[in-house]
């Protein structure tokens, strides 16, 4: 593996077992379905087991230590907050743990804290996503992210230093507007960089209409947001490669990755993803459910059963030999879904769906205010408004009002913010 001797070098003088890690993750994508499904059950039942036994949250539920992960509550950020003390195993002290914060794009964020196994298993999932992109291990790459300059670490001087021996050139896109992708885009021509990094919306605002880089990039990241297909489009377009979709968050890393051929997969080995009906049953394939993620490397805070709020379509194949299960498409956060015509879930994904057709939709608001519903459109060139209207209204099933917008209203994190539901006058 080309790059392997600097994470060689970085886990001696680091005291980790980054490339261990990594070794074994790819022994297990090696394997058949069926022995990696035996292989998560049995380290399951050891997380379970470790858990009931040695964390007071859980010993305080009256478990039974041949209890399943089902029969564990789901917990999420609030219960995080409030319980994170006694969800840690109390004799590891602080000092040998990493911390690490959930993004907090739509919230006030909360705190995790990664055993050294579980830190490397985070950094060798990361690894092991370059190998299906057909990349080193160490590539020179752009990395657009966009949280403000107190919140994102990659920017200040230390960050930038860490970031010199994985090659990594650091661009901040919060608050990102023409002017600034205009910029962005004069520095990845410059840059030519086979490898860039960023959300959704920052990559698509630099690639929408201009012309393609000179030197084409090898494979392009977005993450952090919600995917659209049009976006897709346009951003391979304008770097020239392919783009790959990773699902992922701070407390967990990444979570499932695209390979060459297009399926999502689930990193089943490090992690198990739930995806489940509002009624906290598994959702059927080609339907919409919470994610709910388990920890299976992380034995100081074992995150068991821990609902991250994001709407996923559950489902999916993959002809790749990949023995990781394949999930469908994020359609946001689950807070953002609507009612729609005869009682369907409307996704931001389904409204950004409807509006392709009308013409090129940049960004989009869905915005709620006593019943009624108003979309906001950045557009680009010739769009028709009205046919939008009349699709959104056949998708909703009422009357919905479509506007022109110059910009779009952002989270504090740089993200763009879907769905807005305004308060009652």
């Amino acid at each position: 593996m080309k790059g392997r001797l600097l994470y060689v070098v970085v886990d001696r003088i680091e005291g980790r077992a980054v490339i261990p890690a990594l070794e074994a993750m790819l022994e297990r994508q090696g394997w058949d379905a069926a022995r990696l499904r035996a292989e998560t059950d049995l380290r399951v039942r050891r997380q379970l087991e470790h858990a009931i036994a040695r964390v007071p949250f859980y010993q305080r539920l009256g478990l039974a230590t041949s209890a399943t992960l089902d029969a564990l509550p789901l917990i999420g950020r609030e219960e995080l907050r409030r319980h994170g003390d006694s969800l840690r195993v109390p004799d590891v002290p602080p000092g040998a743990l990493e911390e690490a914060t959930s993004g907090g794009s739509t919230g006030t964020p909360v705190r995790v804290w990664l055993d050294a196994p579980a830190r490397d298993a985070q950094m060798a999932g990361v690894l092991r996503a370059q190998t299906w992109m057909g990349l080193p291990l160490v590539t020179r790459h752009a990395l657009l992210w966009g949280p403000p300059p107190d919140v994102v670490t990659y920017g200040t001087l230390k960050g930038r230093l860490r970031g010199l021996p994985i090659r990594r050139s650091f661009y901040p896109t919060y608050g990102l507007d023409d002017a600034a992708a205009a910029r962005l885009r004069d520095q990845l021509r410059h840059g030519a960089f086979p490898q860039v990094f960023g959300y959704s919306s920052a990559l698509d605002r630099i690639a929408s209409g201009a012309e393609p880089l000179p030197r084409p990039a090898r494979a392009v990241v977005a993450s952090a947001e919600i995917l659209f297909p049009a976006q897709r489009r346009r951003i391979e377009r304008f770097f020239g490669a392919p783009l790959f979709e990773r699902y992922g968050c701070n407390e967990f890393a990444a979570i499932a990755h695209q390979c060459a051929r297009g399926g999502r997969h689930v990193l089943s080995d490090r992690v198990v993803l739930e995806i489940l009906d509002r009624s906290g049953r598994p959702a059927p394939p080609g339907t919409i459910g919470e994610a709910v993620v388990s920890d299976l490397d992380n034995r100081a805070m074992p995150l068991l059963r821990y609902r991250l709020g994001d709407a996923i379509e559950a489902g999916g194949t993959c002809s790749c030999p990949l023995p990781f299960p394949v999930v469908g498409p994020v359609h946001g956060r689950m807070a953002d879904l609507l009612e729609g015509e005869g009682g369907r879930m409307v996704s931001p994904r389904h409204v950004a769906e409807t509006l392709a057709p009308c013409g090129e939709a940049l960004e989009h608001q869905v915005r709620v205010a006593d019943g009624g519903l108003t979309c906001l459109v950045r557009s680009m060139g010739s769009f028709d408004f009205v046919r939008a209207a009349s699709a959104l209204g056949a998708l909703f099933g009422l009357d919905v009002a479509v506007r022109p917008a110059v910009a779009i209203e952002r989270w504090p994190s740089g993200k763009v913010r879907p769905v807005v539901r305004e308060a009652a006058a």
